[in-house]
């Protein structure tokens, strides 16, 4: 579950909170896992809101350097992290009952895709907004008054 705070007037938002129940299968190290968890998190956060990869019409990358490609950074960290590991989870086959921690986390930055949305939508109930990632606050405030610029 991902909490967004967006103000609509300038196309920002705050994650506010991001609520986790991940199966691990039995933990190895519970220390490591949540930083995988944790770590894997806050780059799918980046991956769907501020990392935007912008290319010129030869397909060459333009967004090649931390002048224009925004990754997270600490102050970029949801207020609130909370996360659980899946109970009774070990019933794995891998060794020792443990499941891969790697990239699934990244996948979690999906939600807050659609927080975002949904607090657009909120905002705009009467727009339907684009699927287009990532939800920078440009494009956010874009979306918002598009039918005012047409």
């Amino acid at each position: 579950m991902v909490e967004v705070t967006l103000d609509c007037l300038r196309g920002i938002y705050q994650i506010n909170a991001v609520k986790i129940v991940h199966d691990l299968g039995r933990s190895l190290n519970q220390l490591v896992d949540i930083g995988q968890v944790e770590g894997g998190l806050i780059q799918g956060l980046g991956w769907m809101t501020i990392e935007d990869l912008q290319f010129n019409e030869k397909g060459q990358l333009l967004s090649n350097n931390l002048a224009n490609y925004k990754i997270p950074d600490i102050y970029f960290v949801p207020e609130q992290i909370e996360m659980k590991f899946l109970e009774n989870a070990n019933e794995s086959p891998a060794p020792y009952g443990s499941k891969a921690i790697g990239e699934p986390p990244l996948m979690y930055g999906i939600g807050v895709f659609f927080a975002i949305r949904q607090a657009m939508r909120a905002f705009q109930p009467q727009m339907e907004f684009a699927f287009t990632s990532s939800l920078t606050p440009e494009r956010v405030l874009c979306e918002l008054y598009a039918d005012l610029s047409s």
